[in-house]
């Protein structure tokens, strides 16, 4: 009759614990679907920066493209500056020229002043018949020079408003170049910012949570599994023991 009794209190026993382990089990599963559900906010958060990503790769290509653009244009910039200098170097060297003739011309109508003013000297000091260059050759003399001299100046003055109008060109380019310059170090710097800080900052915090509920739920499926491993063994050994009893 002991044995009978202790078989009940036995399979009371077993039955309490059963029941805290289908209570255990169904907490366990609640926690488990209250997990699944944060791993799925986690997922779905990672597919929204992953569609981020995407368009920031999306958006830096885009940004690429107009980059190499831009260098194109700095190169054209470039060479369309280079050119002019070239031609302004053409132009100061031919202006070199006519500014050497000028200056020899000048120092020969200097001479002739000189020398007009001897023969006048002479002349009327010495009381001679005949200068030795009359009034009319020299004037004509004169009017030659002068006439030398002001087509020089001419094409003096043309040349150097050229050489102007370059250089103010050149001083235009320059500013432009200093400013592509400006620009595309800011690109470098935004570029290499993009690609090196905000993701990847993001993406590791993502992985980090990913993992850390990844290891909840194996233990939580550990625990569950030798809950359920503990429960069958009880059942077993009560049934065991009815069989023995009979």
């Amino acid at each position: 009759m002991s044995g009978i009794n202790k078989l009940f209190q036995d399979l009371e026993q077993s039955s309490i614990e059963k029941q805290n382990a289908l209570n255990e089990n169904k907490r366990l599963k609640e926690e488990l679907a209250e997990v699944k559900k944060q791993l799925s906010n986690a997922q779905e958060k990672i597919r929204t920066l992953q569609d981020d990503n995407e368009r920031s790769n999306t958006e830096l290509t885009a940004a690429t493209k107009r980059f190499e653009s831009f260098e194109e244009n700095l190169q054209t910039v470039s060479k369309r500056l280079n050119d002019p200098q070239e031609k302004l170097q053409t132009l100061q060297d031919e202006n070199s020229c006519p500014n050497t003739e000028l200056a020899v011309v000048t120092k020969q109508s200097m001479d002739y002043r000189e020398k007009f003013q001897t023969l006048q000297d002479d002349y009327i000091n010495q009381g001679q018949a005949r200068p030795l260059m009359t009034m009319q050759e020299v004037c004509e003399t004169m009017e030659k020079v002068q006439s030398y001299l002001i087509d020089n100046i001419d094409r003096f003055a043309s040349t150097q408003a050229t050489v102007e109008n370059m250089e103010k060109r050149l001083l235009a380019m320059d500013i432009k170049l200093q400013a592509s310059e400006t620009a595309r170090n800011a690109f470098d710097d935004i570029k290499e910012q993009a690609s090196k800080e905000q993701m990847v900052e993001d993406q590791m915090k993502v992985q980090a949570k990913i993992e850390e509920i990844e290891k909840r739920l194996v233990d939580m499926d550990s625990d569950i599994k030798r809950q359920a491993s503990e429960t069958v063994h009880k059942v077993e050994d009560v049934k065991e023991l009815v069989v023995d009893l009979i």
